[in-house]
């Protein structure tokens, strides 16, 4: 046994060094296919940017390489951004960031030493001699790929001789995905932001957290999963104004319900908030903010088509812009292909809620407002302005305490909407509620005869109808 065991260890590190042999072996025409990959995604988003190799160094642990960030056709050395790279070779490889396993460890940085000196000494001020970017990829045997991003610490004051002081303190991330951007995963953290001018303006916001657990995308749209941002503080100043807000976040959700449709949300909230107005005399202390939206029943069909139509239209301006000419009748064709398909969204089982809730010690105001396509044919096939009308229902509630109308000096404001039967008032509350519903207008529980004010316009064709016919090719 004890001559076994030096057996085995050598038989790992033997195999060990093969495999990286085998991947040194295949590494630069990796690197290079990868660099292919990367100007085929740039030509589509970044027509004017690309990346030309320079110079590749193999070793048998790891290989360097450079290449050039550059706008297409410059000539000039100021009109690029030197790269290094220096590539780990798999499969178990010691790295800056510790210890990796995969094919490939790509980590890539500003090359400072091939930088004008003037630039590198301006870099290096900002970022007091750190690195200001570092990415690293991670590769394996599959299409997906692991990032390390490192951005360093940044400050801009009268050093610089700006009358502006900036300073970041940096952001650290890991994030995963693969070369179709089908899904991401993973999270960015971002140091303190600080912003602030000789007039005494001010904008700080404290280490931020941002998370991707995306599970399905579609050309860059998110068709499940969610996202998130949190952060300890926001405070924005200036001589007349002070906004604080604590505890913030930021989540949005997207999700398939099964049945050919997507819901998705947005929720803001922030507690405790506070806004006080100098010149104003207007005080919001001890507050809580929220805000949610939320879509059901999107059809994720129609969805991918308009999705379809946007990279359409943005393929286009792209081939315009690199031409130097404009095709007026294409990007007129490819408008209104993008239209017809936002009017496709518009089918029975669309639905929407819009809630804001303010509060704080003194009282509590809401606005809700729900919208539904109450109707069971297409929009499409609606004839005229009254259809389109009676086709949605809808609802909006607007409440709010007297009390923290009052802490706000708005308490006045709210006069007038009384007096004309927009708003009701109790001993407590002035409340505010609008129904439409089959074409009926409601107010506070009374119907209101504004849609009869617009007479035989109601029964013009739809304007959506008849959209759809010229982008269709054929009349209604």
């Amino acid at each position: 046994m004890k001559k076994l065991l030096p057996l085995i260890v050598l038989l790992l590190l033997a195999t060990w060094a093969g495999a990286t042999w085998l991947i040194s072996s295949q590494v630069e025409q990796n690197f290079d296919r990868a660099l292919n990959q990367l100007n085929s995604k740039l030509a589509e988003d970044l027509p004017f940017v690309e990346v030309k190799p320079a110079n590749f160094h193999k070793g048998f642990f790891k290989s360097e390489a450079t290449s050039q960030l550059t706008l297409t056709g410059a000539q000039d050395d100021a009109d690029m951004l030197p790269l290094r790279h220096v590539i780990y070779h798999g499969p178990v490889m010691l790295t800056p960031l510790g210890v990796k396993t995969g094919s490939t460890y790509i980590v890539t940085s500003i090359d400072m030493d091939m930088l004008p000196a003037e630039t590198r000494d301006k870099i290096n001020d900002l970022t007091g001699g750190d690195t200001p970017l570092t990415i690293g990829m991670l590769t394996g045997t599959s299409k997906d790929f692991d990032l390390d991003i490192e951005v360093a610490s940044l400050q801009l004051d009268d050093r610089q001789n700006s009358q502006t002081t900036i300073r970041f303190e940096g952001m650290r991330g890991a994030l995963k995905s693969d070369l179709q951007g089908s899904y991401l995963k993973g999270k960015l953290a971002n140091g303190k932001i600080s912003i602030a001018d000789q007039n005494g303006q001010q904008v700080e916001i404290a280490p931020t957290t941002i998370r991707f657990d995306i599970d399905e995308m579609y050309k860059g749209t998110v068709l499940s999963g969610t996202s998130s941002l949190t952060t300890a503080q926001l405070l924005i100043r200036s001589p007349a104004l002070e906004t604080r807000a604590e505890n913030l976040s930021f989540t949005s959700a997207t999700a398939q319900a099964g049945n050919g449709t997507t819901s998705a949300s947005a929720t803001f909230n922030t507690s405790p908030a506070s806004i006080e107005v100098a010149s104003k005399n207007m005080s919001f202390t001890d507050g809580a903010i929220g805000f949610t939206t939320r879509f059901e029943g999107i059809d994720t069909s129609a969805l991918k088509k308009l999705v379809d139509a946007g990279a359409d239209l943005h393929s286009l301006e792209i081939a315009a812009m690199k031409k130097g000419e404009v095709e007026p009748e294409k990007i007129q064709q490819n408008l209104e292909t993008y239209l017809s398909a936002v009017i496709d969204l518009l089918k029975p089982g669309l639905e929407s809620t819009t809630r804001l809730d303010i509060g704080n010690p003194q009282g509590k105001a809401w606005f809700d407002l729900a919208l539904n396509y109450a109707e069971t044919r297409p929009v499409t096939e609606l004839a005229t302005l009254r259809d389109l009308i009676a086709a949605i229902d809808g609802r909006l509630e607007i409440v709010s305490d007297k009390p923290l109308l009052r802490s706000l000096s708005l308490d006045g404001l709210a006069a007038m909407p009384i007096a004309m039967g927009f708003a009701t008032a109790d001993n407590d509350q002035i409340r505010s509620e609008v129904t439409i519903s089959k074409g009926v207008l409601s107010i506070n529980g009374q119907p209101a005869p504004f849609l009869e004010m617009f007479g035989p316009i109601l029964d013009e064709p739809s304007p959506l109808r008849r959209l759809r016919a010229d982008t269709s090719g054929h009349s209604v």
